[in-house]
């Protein structure tokens, strides 16, 4: 009995730590496999910016990932950008999640810079395009760390 409160003590524990390092989500980009899609949205300064890519069920043959391009704007100019692996995709391979079926690498990172930004474009594609993989409604969170 103590061994089992201890599990779930544990359990709770760990699931509240792993939503504090996830961040509070903010908004999310619906953006199909190789394509663009840009979208208002009120990131303010220095904030800590995370982008778990997210995928309801996909299918893939051999390892690659989903590599994500994100652009920072505020009044249509550029004013930041990330370039990161962002989902992977190996059957022997863990990652790192944020509920669902959402993958977070921790390279996909950035801090908003001064002035913030008012909207983000974003971009996907494989990074090895020989390895077919299929996605069911791709699309990228935008999560603030607090």
């Amino acid at each position: 009995m103590a061994d089992d409160v201890r599990n779930i003590a544990t359990l709770v524990l760990s699931v509240a730590l792993f939503g504090v390092s996830c961040g509070k989500e903010v908004g999310r980009v619906r953006v199909d496999l190789g394509k663009t899609a840009t979208q208002s949205m009120a990131l303010p300064e220095k904030a800590r910016v995370l982008f778990p890519v997210h995928a309801d069920s996909f299918s893939y043959k051999g390892r690659n990932y989903v590599m994500l391009k994100v652009e920072l704007l505020r009044q249509d100019k550029v004013v930041g950008s990330l370039d990161c692996r962002a989902f992977h995709m190996d059957r022997d391979a863990g990652g790192a999640g944020c509920g669902g079926t959402a993958q977070l690498n921790t390279d996909c990172e950035t801090e908003v810079p001064p002035g913030g930004a008012d909207a983000l474009r974003v971009s996907t594609h494989l990074e090895t395009p020989e390895h077919a993989a299929e996605f069911e409604n791709l699309a990228v969170g935008v999560r603030i760390k607090e």
